[in-house]
């Protein structure tokens, strides 16, 4: 009897057990949903292109203008003279001189100094030939004689070392001065007598020689 209530008791305990194992209902977790990621397009800004656009288009300008300066009153003088005197097939250069450079204009002119001077266009050939032409124009035209003689009289004639120029002249007329020294060896070309005769006839005064 005691058996039997024992093996009761157990079936009891186990159907208990069951029911307690049995299936649950899944628990619903919240998720956290990812948040979804979009491309987003970022708009243009056209304005700051446009304004770099215009800023370059702007210095262009400005370098344009400050390339095309004018000519000076003695570099056209000089290719007047050229132009009067005809081809001379030397790689010819003019440049202006910087009055401020003693040296410079000591090597070019012949003058110790350049205060009685308001410009000087020189005029060579860029591998150091025996040719020279310098134009100068004076502050005072009451100089232009004493110019004229001095450096006529103190050029160094061979002031490219390796070559020399023998033959020379100067002139003046008004407030410029003339002064022109080349080698004989140029003589087919350019002589002091033709660049004398092409100064005559652009100088647009009275020329007067010297020397």
């Amino acid at each position: 009897m005691k058996k039997f209530a024992f093996s009761t008791l157990t079936v009891a305990l186990m159907l208990a057990l069951l029911v307690g194992c049995g299936k649950k209902d899944p628990v619903e977790v919240p998720t956290t949903q990812a948040p979804t990621t979009e491309a987003v397009t970022q708009p243009v800004e056209t304005d700051a292109v446009t304004e770099s656009t215009d800023a370059a288009e702007t210095t262009a300008g400005t370098m344009d203008a400050t390339e095309a300066v004018e000519a000076t009153e003695l570099e056209k003088l000089m290719d007047s003279l050229y132009a009067a005197h005809g081809e001379i097939d030397l790689p010819l250069m003019s440049n202006v001189l910087d009055l401020n450079d003693a040296d410079a204009v000591k090597y070019n002119t012949g003058l110790a100094a350049g205060d009685k001077l308001s410009e000087v266009v020189v005029s060579e050939p860029m591998m150091g030939q025996a040719y020279s032409l310098v134009l100068a124009k004076v502050k005072d035209a009451a100089d232009a004689e004493a110019v004229a003689k001095e450096m006529f009289e103190n050029i160094d004639t061979r002031k490219w070392v390796c070559v020399e120029a023998d033959t020379k002249t100067a002139a003046f007329s008004g407030d410029t001065v003339m002064f022109f020294m080349v080698s004989s060896d140029f003589a087919d070309l350019v002589s002091t007598e033709s660049v004398m005769e092409a100064f005559k006839t652009v100088a647009g005064g009275e020329v007067t020689e010297i020397g």
